[in-house]
């Protein structure tokens, strides 16, 4: 698979990320007829040095954590390289598992959290 093909694969693997909805299975992109989950697409463009569009990069640091958003947007390179290990490394935060073994929900957006916490009636 060559380098292109590669960026256009996370590039959907980055849309599927950006749709991705709260409850739902890791998402997935596909190629050659077969389903590749996105985290595993972040894995296969690790290598590609190439620089990311300025509207891609954006995408990417406007559903990270501010945090990180401030680390990325430090770094001099802005390649798919850097942006699959960024995403990879999100992604992997919203797969952890509780005791259950079942998934958490996802919330992107700061005001959705209180829904999450145990909230107790006096």
């Amino acid at each position: 698979m060559n380098q292109q093909t590669v960026e256009g694969l996370f590039l959907k693997a980055l849309e599927a990320f950006l749709w991705w909805e709260i409850g739902e299975p890791e998402p997935s992109v596909e190629f050659d007829g077969k389903k590749i989950p996105i985290r595993k697409v972040c894995g296969m463009a690790r290598n590609c040095t190439d620089t990311m569009s300025r509207c891609d990069w954006q995408d990417l640091t406007d559903v990270l954590p501010w945090y990180e958003r401030d680390m990325l947007e430090q770094t001099p390179h802005h390649t798919y390289a850097v942006a699959a290990q960024t995403l990879k490394h999100q992604i992997m935060h919203e797969l952890k598992t509780d005791g259950l073994n079942t998934p958490r929900l996802r919330v992107r957006k700061p005001f959705l959290s209180f829904r999450h916490q145990n909230i107790k009636s006096t």
